[in-house]
């Protein structure tokens, strides 16, 4: 659709624009992507033959420490956000990226090596909580969200760049050593952060609330947002202006009337009304998707990610190695994200979460009756399709939801007056989660004795509960209002 400028002309490179400055608006979620994939192909190599040896709690601590880490990069992205603005927050990603990278590229260096290596792995999850909304954000409120086609491919943007990340990182371990990488990383951030200074501007939503009318307007005008289309009675910035500043209007009324799109109220969490939290429809939202989340971890979605090159071998498949299984896996994630974006407004949120459960719990199924009747005849693990297969479609079915759909939802059912808090609160109870997930695997292994079977049948059985959990009680959000979501939760 194209852009209608106020005398009339149309802007044929208005969409070029708004593609152009998603890119770059999201490439600090690169390096974060980078981070959750790369205890999957550091773990073999330093168990192999590394100078630097851990042990199992040190690496359960070097897999996970970054999940325990990035709540406080949630808590720290909410004010920045409102205080130094949009452009600023997603430059300011990059720098504990950056400092976190360069500990562990340097880690062979200190005499304190383990100890560095856990603060470069805090520190770039810091920069995973701080990437997790600013992106998202800064669309919501540069790029005109008209159809539902279009608010689902902005929903889901961060997540793409983010299985970029992973997908990068899968494929430089089957090249390099885990050390090489992290200097390579040391490239991301400073890309990001290069391309977000020099071609974004500020977003105007942001400079309007701080009443800086001519910064806006050119903003406006970088972005190709100067649409005919505003609210009735509002004819020009200033008016806008005054709107966003008037004393009478809420927060969730004055988003919907600046520059004549839908934007996103960025209301600190601590500004919340701690009543609103007691209505069914900000509570029972609540409630389902922190369960949503809980099972997005305890499926093992997450846990595949931070220890495949470790799982590929556990399940012995052995059609190919190791490394190229997992280089494999990140670009079905990467290709399955970038699809559903595209299918969410046709097929809808709801079915394609029932859908990728099923796939996750029929995949898990079968890869635990073939590793048990391979074990219950007494025979040998030999080449076999089956378990290649099989996982293969388990990593297909949790990238088309269980991965990054319930991300997508912390943006589209709770109310204005509690998005904020309820965002914050539920990221960082993800975070917690992933936490608990990543550390504690290798003990659920242990507890196993390493029976890879029983391991599969616990993530079928885990994902088969998770979709009748959302059966009953998800509801569906692409091509409905807030207003229309709500009333499920009443």
């Amino acid at each position: 659709m194209q852009r209608t400028w106020r005398d009339g002309k149309k802007s044929p490179t208005g969409q070029n624009h708004y593609a152009a400055a998603a890119v770059v608006a999201s490439l600090p979620s690169l390096s974060p992507g980078i981070c959750i994939g790369y205890s999957a192909i550091a773990i073999p190599q330093i168990q192999a033959n590394d100078s630097l040896w851990l042990d199992s709690e040190q690496i359960s601590w070097f897999t996970s420490i970054f999940a325990i880490s990035a709540p406080f990069g949630c808590l720290i992205s909410w004010p920045l956000l409102d205080l130094t603005g949009r452009k600023t927050t997603l430059l300011l990603i990059n720098l504990p990226n950056l400092v976190g990278w360069l500990l562990i590229a340097t880690m062979c260096q200190s005499s304190s090596p383990v100890p560095q290596l856990y603060a470069g792995r805090a520190l770039t999850g810091i920069s995973i909580g701080m990437s997790s909304i600013p992106t998202t954000i800064y669309l919501m409120e540069v790029i005109s969200p008209h159809s539902p086609y279009l608010r689902g491919l902005i929903g889901t943007w961060s997540s793409i760049f983010l299985s970029i990340g992973v997908c990068i990182v899968y494929v430089l371990g089957a090249i390099f050593h885990w050390m090489t990488i992290a200097y390579i990383a040391l490239l991301f951030p400073i890309v990001s952060c290069c391309a977000v200074a020099f071609f974004l501007p500020e977003s105007p939503e942001w400079l309007l609330s701080k009443g800086r009318l001519g910064d806006s307007e050119w903003a406006m005008k970088k972005l190709r947002l100067t649409p005919t289309s505003q609210p009735p009675g509002l004819t020009d910035i200033g008016e806008s202006c005054r709107m966003i500043h008037s004393p009478d209007q809420s927060c969730s009324t004055r988003t919907e009337m600046t520059i004549g799109h839908t934007s996103t109220c960025v209301r600190p969490p601590w500004k919340a009304n701690f009543l609103d939290f007691l209505k069914p429809e900000t509570y029972k939202p609540l409630i389902i998707l922190n369960i949503f989340l809980f099972f997005q971890q305890f499926t093992g979605v997450y846990i595949v990610i931070g220890y495949l090159v470790n799982i590929v071998e556990g399940l012995h498949i052995n059609i190919l190695d190791p490394y190229n299984v997992t280089m494999l896996c990140g670009i079905i994630q990467l290709v399955t994200n970038v699809v559903v974006s595209l299918l969410l407004p046709k097929l809808g949120l709801r079915l394609i979460c029932l859908s990728s459960g099923t796939g996750m719990a029929a995949s898990m199924l079968l890869l635990a009756l073939y590793l048990l009747t391979v074990e219950y005849n007494g025979l040998p693990v030999r080449f076999n399709l089956l378990p290649f297969i099989a996982f293969l479609f388990f990593n297909f079915s949790a990238a088309a939801g269980f991965l990054t759909l319930p991300w997508l939802l912390v943006g589209e059912i709770f109310l204005p007056s509690v998005k904020c808090a309820a965002g914050g609160i539920t990221t960082c109870v993800a975070y917690i989660l992933c936490f608990l997930a990543l550390k504690y695997f290798p003990y659920f292994t242990r507890d196993f004795e390493e029976d890879w079977a029983n391991v599969c049948f616990y993530f079928s059985a885990m994902s088969a509960v998770a979709t009748l959990f959302l059966y009953y009680l998800l509801p569906e959000t692409q091509g409905r209002t807030l207003e229309q979501i709500s009333e499920n939760f009443k």
